[in-house]
């Protein structure tokens, strides 16, 4: 049982490595719509995208979303459907938060590229200088990018037969020493293969430069203060979590299961909860040069070979005529995208607390409405 619960620490947080086919003003406007399904009374649509949710939500029964659209003058709209719980047919709010999975993963890499600009760190350093059972030709930067050869958990083991049994199992394994047990893909720099496992190893070296929590740091350089944001712990309140046996299958309610330590342990590879408004301010500030230089920005969005899928923290994602930036995330019972199209100045979140939900569809049919593509 421990050999599974190394492999669930990252569970599906690894999972946002399946990529798609193929600065706001805090006067800004903000436009709030609460839709929900049957039998929830429903409040009729004010908008085209709120139209569009609630399309999406009655088409795949989707428990529960929050949805952020941040058009090019910083305008927001934010749009509830669905149920915090389906079985108190308690409504969802748009400030709920909930596990934003792998979009974790783009606010670590913004953390170790501000304390690049520092001089704490470079990205060309060995990783093995704060983590000495990597290899020594592992740089930080490979880390980051999904190119460091280290292996992913295996995501698909036991999860969903631990929620049959009715509980997750607790354990103290270390999923980045069973990776390495298990020995590199390939040899570092050579390509690309996405890593939660890697982003793991990452943590420990921020930990290790600043001698602080990594979650320190981050409310420290990189989140707004106030901002709506933290690493879940066992007080955090989430909508209840909703996994699925298959896309067609009933979505079964995780309430009774100790899920929070779980996916607290992703850490800085998937383990902040945020709320949905928080992700689409960060986004901005991120591409609007408040976070980290352009410079910085431009390693990021840098897909050099051997990238191909992901630069450093952000994946590419090709909607419509455009490329667009983010990242999507799976966590135990919670579902998350995230786009940026960075020409438009347009921003999309969706978190939902449904495992299942195809939050990619809706993020990026939601871009084209927004840039006027469709």
């Amino acid at each position: 049982m421990r050999v599974l619960v190394s492999a669930l620490i990252v569970l599906l947080a690894a999972c946002s490595g399946a990529v798609a086919d193929s600065p706001a003003d805090e006067s800004s406007s903000t436009t709030t719509t609460t839709t929900s399904a049957v039998p929830l009374p429903t409040i009729a649509p004010q908008s085209a995208f709120a139209e569009k949710v609630a399309a999406w939500q009655a088409a795949h029964d989707v428990v529960g979303a929050v949805v952020v659209v941040v058009d090019s003058t910083g305008a927001e709209e934010a749009i509830a459907v669905g149920f915090n719980d389906r079985q108190s047919e308690e409504a969802m709010e748009p400030t709920d938060r909930f596990r934003i999975g792998s979009i974790t993963k783009i606010y670590t890499a913004a953390l170790v590229l501000s304390m690049a600009e520092d001089q704490l760190l470079s990205l060309a350093d060995s990783a093995s200088q704060q983590v000495p059972n990597l290899p020594e030709a592992i740089t930080l930067g490979q880390l980051l990018s999904h190119t460091s050869g280290l292996r992913d958990a295996d995501v698909a083991a036991g999860i969903f037969e631990a929620i049959e049994a009715g509980g997750i199992p607790e354990g103290s394994g270390d999923p980045l020493a069973d990776a390495l047990d298990r020995g590199l893909v390939f040899e570092p720099g050579s390509r690309q293969s996405y890593s939660s496992i890697g982003y793991l190893a990452v943590e420990r070296v921020i930990e290790g430069v600043l001698g602080r929590p990594w979650t320190d740091a981050l409310r420290e350089r990189i989140l707004r203060e106030g901002a709506d944001t933290q690493l879940e712990d066992a007080s955090t309140q989430l909508p209840t979590p909703y996994e699925r046996f298959g896309s067609s299958s009933p979505a079964i309610s995780l309430a009774g299961l100790p899920t929070s330590e779980f996916a607290r342990g992703a850490g800085a590879a998937g383990g902040l909860v945020a709320s949905a408004s928080a992700v689409a301010q960060f986004i901005r500030d991120l591409f609007a040069g408040e976070i980290i230089s352009a410079e910085s920005l431009a390693v990021m969005t840098d897909f050099t070979a051997p990238r191909t899928d992901y630069g450093v923290g952000l994946a590419a994602y090709d909607v419509g005529a455009n490329r667009v930036f983010g990242h999507n995330g799976r966590t135990i019972g919670f579902a998350s995208s995230v786009r940026h199209d960075a020409t438009a100045g347009v921003t999309v979140v969706v978190l939902s607390n449904d495992g299942a939900a195809p939050t990619d569809e809706l993020a990026e049919s939601l871009i084209l409405m927004a840039v006027g593509t469709t």
